[in-house]
């Protein structure tokens, strides 16, 4: 199994849930990285310039939740 394969497939059960693909795709990077800029995001994931949103404030980046 490559390590692909396995992003693959929990962006397909997430389109099967009902999120779009850009969405699944960018969730799945992210829970990849931990946190990340959108450039760093989409170095990982194939999603369109135009969709892509940058950050207005802050640093830009896109942090891990806090643990529970």
């Amino acid at each position: 199994m490559s390590d692909d394969e396995p992003r693959s497939a929990a962006v397909e059960n997430l389109t099967t849930l009902g999120s779009n693909t850009y969405a699944a795709r960018t969730f799945v990077a992210l829970t990849v990285l931990g946190d990340g800029t959108a450039q760093e995001v989409s170095d990982v994931v194939d999603v369109p310039r135009t969709r892509r949103r940058s950050s207005r404030c802050g640093t830009g980046r896109i942090p891990r939740p806090a643990d529970s």
